[in-house]
């Protein structure tokens, strides 16, 4: 039983809450709910503009306060802006009907292509991950297996003397459409070599490879933020098809 109060016995109503508290609760971490709620959008955000929300940890500027989720509003135009600007990294496929006319592409020395030898799954390994700083590990042993004969016959290596710089496999996909498609399988070129016109002999070489291991015709798939390489792929009579 509640005592009475002093004011003549009358309880002085409770004030109701108006809105959201001022304060919002903190999650098990003791992060506040603005800042959980940043922490999880901030995993939709690609890794090059996280740099838009960063700063001195001693700056009471604008960039730390919304990375500490303090100005929700900013916060959520920052999120916006980055999505907004996400590279397109949707599937395309493409095709090439037919392997015949590849055009030549000769190189000057010292730069020239050479085939697979057995170790050269470190210098892919870097080349990947040169030309893309987000490649993951293990994709060697995925997509091509431990067959050395068949790598012997596809794989390619574009060095500059001895120096290996790009790569490209002339492999293939049994499970697309009649499985005797080609697949022009990742292509790839260290970035200090890119831009300087090799991505052409080295693809040539591949798709000749194509047709010198049987097939008629070849697929590749890349993606739609990929628009260089897509009008390389076009100028080599590749079409879209989804």
């Amino acid at each position: 039983m509640r005592a009475p109060r002093r004011d003549g016995g009358r309880m002085a109503p409770r004030p109701r809450a108006l809105g959201r508290p001022v304060t919002p609760p903190a999650d098990e971490s003791g992060r506040d709910a603005n800042t959980t709620a940043h922490a999880k959008a901030d995993r939709f955000v690609h890794p090059s503009r996280r740099r838009q929300v960063e700063g001195d940890p001693q700056d009471r500027g604008g960039r730390t306060a919304v990375a500490q989720g303090l100005w929700p509003e900013a916060r959520r135009a920052i999120l916006k802006e980055a999505i907004m600007n996400e590279p397109d990294l949707t599937s395309v496929i493409m095709e090439r009907s037919s392997l015949d006319g590849i055009p030549l592409y000769p190189l000057e020395p010292p730069m020239r292509i050479r085939s697979y030898t057995p170790g050269d799954a470190q210098h892919w390994l870097e080349i990947h991950h040169d030309a893309d700083p987000y490649f993951k590990n293990g994709r060697f042993e995925k997509a091509f297996g431990s067959d050395e004969a068949e790598l012997l016959r596809r794989q390619h290596y574009l060095c500059d003397g001895d120096t290996v710089v790009g790569t490209s496999t002339a492999w293939y996909d049994q499970g697309y459409k009649d499985g005797t498609w080609g697949l022009v399988h990742y292509v790839a070129i260290r970035r200090t070599y890119q831009g300087r016109g090799f991505s052409k002999p080295l693809l040539a070489w591949t798709l000749r490879t194509l047709g010198d291991t049987g097939h008629v015709k070849c697929l590749l798939r890349t993606q739609r933020a990929r628009k260089v390489a897509i009008r390389l792929y076009e100028s080599f009579g590749f079409v879209e098809v989804q």
